[in-house]
């Protein structure tokens, strides 16, 4: 008896304490709305966390602390309890740390909307034919001729691009163009002066000079 009153743990157990599954969990102190999915990842963590604690047995105490087993097993019982309590609760609050770090619940608030969204967009009335061919064709026509406007405008594009390389073209044509003119000036203005030069000699020298290169 002694034994027991020495290994009593200083640590009460929640039926001694008065403390509930909803406080270790934190749920009472929560203040922002909690959706469908919030809640079912909570009890999700909840049966976890409880066959997690459940799956510490007895005999695996007994075998580890043989000797405890054999000489007091009640207290080894007890030690047991004690050590599935304390493990509870640090999971518990393991897991409400995590909730608050990761900002859980606005992100399963949002995703809840989201569905509640597109769950309302599929409840929507489905299009019916009016009866009257020209309006019931309007969609239809109006993506044909989206398609068609955009390859109108995919071959714009193409033809200002080869717009713009001929104009290119025939810039760099016309510059040479232009360069060659300027030349045909300096040679005709150089004709001109020779014709000048050759002009201002007499004629008689002229036959004189022709008869020596006869002679020769």
């Amino acid at each position: 008896m002694d034994l027991v009153t020495e290994t009593q743990p200083t640590l009460g157990s929640a039926e001694t304490t008065g403390t509930s599954e909803t406080e270790l969990t934190g749920e009472d102190s929560r203040t922002e709305y909690e959706g469908p999915h919030m809640i079912h990842l909570r009890q999700a963590l909840q049966k976890t966390r409880k066959k997690c604690i459940d799956s510490l047995k007895y005999n695996t105490f007994a075998r580890k602390y043989k000797f405890a087993h054999e000489s007091a097993p009640h207290v080894l019982r007890h030690c047991l309890e004690e050590f599935k309590e304390q493990l509870d609760n640090m999971i518990k609050d393991e897991l409400k740390e995590m909730i608050t770090q990761e900002d859980l619940v606005p992100l399963f608030n949002n995703l809840d909307t989201l569905i509640q969204e597109g769950t309302s967009k599929e409840l929507k009335q489905a299009w019916r034919p009016s009866g009257i061919p020209q309006i019931d064709i309007k969609d239809h026509l109006y993506q044909v001729k989206l398609e068609e406007k955009e390859k109108l405008l995919k071959l714009l594009d193409a033809t200002n691009e080869e717009t713009r390389r001929l104009k290119e073209l025939v810039e760099k044509k016309k510059q040479h163009i232009n360069h060659t003119q300027i030349k045909i000036q300096d040679h005709l203005q150089f004709f001109d002066k020779a014709y000048e030069a050759c002009d201002q000699i007499p004629s008689r020298e002229i036959q004189s000079c022709q008869m020596e290169l006869d002679y020769i």
